[in-house]
């Protein structure tokens, strides 16, 4: 038995994507002609949403300066960029190591985790650890694995990935109105938080003795096992 991600408890109120949009100069459209329209794409009433754009810096920096949004990201070049009201980081990969950058400010305050990973040879003189030390370390953390789920998210996770990511600050959700005939929100997740992110499994099989990423439950739980797949 599990779930497959957290949930927040909090009655939650939406934010309009568009409006912050317009209020920055951008289009909000239904597709991409010049340079000034965005697509907003979500899903349900989450607190996550993706933004299609041409210029996903000016748009992740104009979103992160309401305090709906939480956290932007986005690619620039070969890094993926991290935006906050404070500040920007950036994420980089090597041969599958990853490393977590404070450009103009540290975004997820890792700078303590990063000084005791160095102390004790987890962390290359680069800065670059393996995917299971930043999971293993950041568990209890505020951003749990967020430099692989970050990376992940704009890098293959998705066979069309948005422009820019965004986190929305526990509170608040994005949605259809639609959607709000049907249901009033007491909880919601999606965002890339601790509270949206951690959740629970449980099992007789007494194989699975610390926490593991949602892609690697059945195989700790059932190894070699195959779901039947039928036409």
């Amino acid at each position: 038995m599990m779930a497959d991600h957290g949930h927040n408890y909090m009655q939650s109120q939406n934010v309009s994507l568009d409006e912050m949009l317009k209020a920055a100069g951008f289009h909000p459209a239904d597709k991409i002609s010049d340079n000034k329209d965005c697509v907003v794409e979500i899903n349900a009433l989450v607190t996550c949403a993706g933004i299609h754009t041409r210029r996903p810096a000016e748009v992740a920096s104009a979103l992160c300066g309401h305090e709906q949004i939480e956290l932007a990201a986005y690619t620039e070049g070969a890094r993926v960029i991290i935006r906050t009201a404070r500040g920007i980081s950036a994420v980089e990969c090597r041969g599958g190591r990853l490393r977590y950058m404070p450009l103009d400010a540290d975004v997820l305050d890792f700078a303590p985790l990063i000084a005791r990973l160095k102390a004790e040879g987890k962390m290359d003189a680069d800065g670059y650890a393996s995917e299971d030390v930043w999971f293993s370390r950041t568990l209890d953390h505020p951003w749990p694995n967020a430099p692989r789920r970050l990376w992940d998210a704009l890098h293959g996770r998705f066979i069309n990935p948005p422009t820019v990511f965004l986190s929305i600050r526990d509170g608040y959700y994005a949605g259809l109105k639609t959607y709000e005939k049907y249901i009033k929100m007491a909880s919601t997740h999606g965002g890339l938080n601790q509270v949206n992110s951690a959740t629970f499994v449980m099992t007789m099989t007494g194989r699975l003795k610390s926490a593991v990423r949602h892609e690697d439950v059945i195989g700790t739980v059932e190894p070699g096992f195959e779901p039947r797949v039928h036409p």
